[in-house]
C-alpha cells in the first residue's frame, strides 16, 4: 500500500500542476456563464434586416388587415422601450401580382428567397374564412429555413387572429367580449415549501423553483466532464509505454501496484475539480440567498459516485492505453467506451421532467450509467427512496471492482507488449487466462 500511496501522489501532483488541468478549471466555468449570457447579449444584434413577405390573398379581406398588423408591429414591437434601440427586424407585406398563384409564380418567389429579396411567401385560399373545417391547409407558407422563420411565426399569429375575430363576426360575437371571457390565467410557478433553519416556514418562490431546476443540470455537467476527464490516464500510460518508462517503473512496483496508483491519483484530481465546482457553486448559491436548495446529502453522493466512475471508465481508459502502441490505435477502443459516457445525456431531457418513472430509475440503476443518472435524479427531487441509491451505489462498486481487475489482467500484459494492438478477442484471452 505505501507503494501504492506513493504511484498515487505522483500521478495526483502531475495531473493538478498541468497547464491543461489549471486551464480547464478556469475555462469551464468561463464557458458555462458565457453559454447562458451571450444569448441574451446576442438578442435584437444579429439579425434586423426588414424581413419582407409575399401574399397571395385569395379571399380579398385578408391582406388589409396583414398591412395594418405590420404597421402596429413596426411602429411599437420591435423598439427596446428603455433604450429605443431597434431589437427586432421590420415586417414588410407585399401584395402577390395574382390572388392565387401557379408553378411558375411559386419557382419565380422561390428563386427571390434564395437570392434573399423576401424571407417567405404565403398562399390564403378563398375558403380561408369559412366556417366549416378543412382536411387540408387552406394557407401554405414557403420559406427556405425554418429555424430562422421570425417572420412566417408573426404572419401565423397574425392570420389566426384575423380568422378567428372574422369567425367570431360571423357568429354575431364581439371579438372583444370574446376576448376577455377567454383571457389566460396567470399563473405563478413556484417551489415547495420546506422549514429553514430556525424553525420558520419558508416559501417556495419562482427564483427558487428555477435554482433547483439548474442543479441537477450543473450536476451532471460537472460529473461527465470528471469522467471524461479521466482519459488523460490514457495518454499517459501510453506515454510511458512509449518511452520504455513502464519498464523502469516494473522494475519497482508490480504491475497491479502501478495501475492502482495510478487510478487513485486520478480519482483524487477529479475529486479536486470536483470540489472545487461544489464549493463554488454552494457559495453563489449562498450569496444569491437560495441555500434552501443546497442539499448536502446530495452532495455526498456526488462525490461518491463520481469515484466510482472514475474507477470504472479510468479502469478502461488504463487498459486501452496499456494494451495499444500509438494514439490511432487506441480509437477503436476509445470510440465505444465515449458513446456509453455519453448515453445519459441523450436521455437527459427525459429523465429530469420525469424522474421518478420507470425509465429514469431503470437507467440510474445500471452501473454504467448510475455515476451520472442517480446523482441527477436525487438533485431534481425528494422523492427517491434511499435503496435506490444504495443499490446504485453497490452495483457501480461491483461493476469498479470488475473493471479494476480486468483491466488489471490486460495491463499486465500489455504494458511490455509491443507490435500491433491485441483484438478484442485476444484482449478477452488476456482478462481470462492471463
Amino acid at each position: 500500500m505505501r507503494k501504492v500511496a506513493v504511484v498515487a501522489q505522483r500521478e495526483y501532483w502531475a495531473v493538478v500542476r498541468s497547464k491543461a488541468f489549471l486551464i480547464t478549471l478556469v475555462l469551464m466555468p468561463v464557458l458555462m456563464l458565457a453559454g447562458a449570457i451571450a444569448p441574451q447579449l446576442l438578442e435584437g444584434r444579429i439579425d434586423l434586416e426588414d424581413k419582407v413577405l409575399v401574399v397571395a390573398d385569395a379571399t380579398g379581406r385578408i391582406f388589409p388587415q396583414i398591412e395594418q398588423e405590420a404597421q402596429a408591429y413596426n411602429a411599437a414591437e420591435i423598439l427596446d422601450p428603455e433604450s429605443g434601440r431597434q431589437t427586432r427586424s421590420r415586417v414588410i407585406v407585399e401584395r402577390a401580382e395574382t390572388p392565387s398563384l401557379d408553378d411558375e409564380q411559386r419557382l419565380k418567389l422561390s428563386g427571390r428567397i434564395r437570392q434573399r429579396e423576401i424571407s417567405a411567401f404565403a398562399e390564403i385560399d378563398a375558403d380561408l374564412l369559412s366556417s366549416t373545417p378543412r382536411q387540408d391547409a387552406p394557407m401554405r407558407i414557403h420559406e427556405e429555413n425554418i429555424l430562422a422563420g421570425q417572420a412566417s411565426r408573426w404572419l401565423r399569429r397574425v392570420v389566426n387572429d384575423i380568422v378567428q375575430k372574422e369567425r367570431l363576426r360571423q357568429e354575431n360575437l364581439d371579438p372583444a367580449v370574446v376576448a376577455r371571457a377567454t383571457a389566460p390565467v396567470t399563473i405563478a410557478m413556484l417551489g415547495l415549501f420546506s422549514r429553514d433553519k430556525g424553525g420558520g416556514v419558508a416559501s417556495g418562490d419562482s427564483a427558487s423553483r428555477g435554482a433547483t431546476a439548474i442543479a441537477p443540470v450543473v450536476i451532471v455537467m460537472l460529473l461527465f466532464l470528471v469522467l471524461v476527464m479521466s482519459q488523460t490516464m490514457l495518454q499517459s500510460t501510453l506515454e510511458e509505454k512509449q518511452q520504455r518508462i513502464a519498464e523502469v517503473l516494473l522494475g519497482s512496483v508490480n504491475p497491479m501496484v502501478l495501475m492502482l496508483g495510478k487510478l487513485l491519483g486520478n480519482a483524487g484530481a477529479a475529486l479536486t475539480t470536483l470540489g472545487i465546482y461544489l464549493a463554488g457553486g454552494v457559495a453563489v448559491a449562498h450569496h444569491l440567498g437560495h441555500a434552501d436548495v443546497v442539499h448536502y446529502d446530495v452532495l455526498g453522493w456526488v462525490l461518491l459516485f463520481a469515484v466510482l466512475g472514475v474507477g470504472i471508465f479510468g479502469s478502461v481508459f488504463l487498459a486501452a492505453g496499456a494494451a495499444c502502441s500509438d494514439l490511432k490505435e487506441t480509437q477503436s477502443y476509445i470510440l465505444p467506451v465515449m458513446l456509453v459516457l455519453m448515453a445519459p445525456m441523450f436521455v437527459l431531457t427525459v429523465v429530469l421532467i420525469e424522474p421518478m418513472s420507470g425509465f429514469a430509475t431503470g437507467m440510474s440503476l445500471v452501473p454504467l450509467w448510475t455515476p451520472m443518472l442517480m446523482p441527477m435524479r436525487l438533485a431534481a427531487t425528494e422523492a427517491v427512496p434511499l435503496w435506490q441509491p444504495v443499490l446504485g451505489a453497490l452495483g457501480t462498486l461491483l461493476a469498479a471492482v470488475a473493471a479494476v481487475w480486468a483491466a488489471g489482467r490486460i495491463f499486465r500484459v500489455g504494458l511490455l507488449a509491443q507490435g500491433k494492438a491485441p483484438r478484442p478477442l485476444e484482449l478477452l484471452r488476456w482478462i481470462l487466462r492471463g
